[in-house]
């Protein structure tokens, strides 16, 4: 395992920073404290992660997303709606988007078929992964002293733990069911 983290795991990182990686990127940022990792690597391999994931989902919905609006004209008022809402402070939301659960992927293609240039899209964008990486970096770091202490008691009661997760994930998303429903 050691050989693999030590030759391939900014390389896996990046590609699953690509996908939408918290959870690998803070597995890495563990991975990094217990010495298998470089910090400055992992930093590194999960800003361009993101960024490239940001930059694809952007241009692809700059160039293609008005051909699949035409073909899906039921999106086209969920996508003025949401166009309404970013445009109020389209910056803010750009910079935050990778702290917003289950919005990031939403902002980039509504952003990618605003007026937005792609000049400033991509600074925004190094930005706001620059403030991702440091952020769950730096949680990750000092946090994961206390995770692993637990580890112990997480395998131990892993049922319960499992369904706290699912509790709270389950939680997130009927609050924003909730307050994203029609009125």
């Amino acid at each position: 395992m050691d050989g693999f983290l030590s030759e391939w795991g900014y390389v896996a990182l990046y590609l699953a920073t690509t996908l939408e990686g918290e959870v690998a990127y803070l597995s890495a940022i563990v991975a990094a404290k217990l010495g298998y990792l470089t910090v400055w690597g992992v930093g590194v391999a999960g800003f361009l992660g993101g960024y490239t994931r940001d930059m694809i989902i952007f241009l692809l919905a700059r160039y293609s997303g008005q051909r699949y609006l035409k073909r899906n004209p039921s999106m086209v008022p969920k996508v003025e709606k949401a166009s309404q809402w970013l445009s109020s402070r389209p910056a803010y939301f750009l910079a935050f988007h990778r702290f917003i659960y289950g919005l990031s992927t939403a902002t980039v293609i509504t952003l990618g078929l605003s007026k937005m240039t792609n000049l400033r899209f991509a600074f925004i964008c190094g930005v706001a992964c620059l403030t991702w990486v440091l952020g769950y970096g730096l949680l990750g770091y000092f946090a994961a002293d206390q995770v692993m202490s637990n580890l112990e008691w997480i395998k131990g009661n892993f049922l319960f733990f499992l369904a706290f997760v699912v509790a709270v994930i389950l939680s997130i998303r009927s609050i924003f069911i909730y307050f994203n429903r029609d009125n």
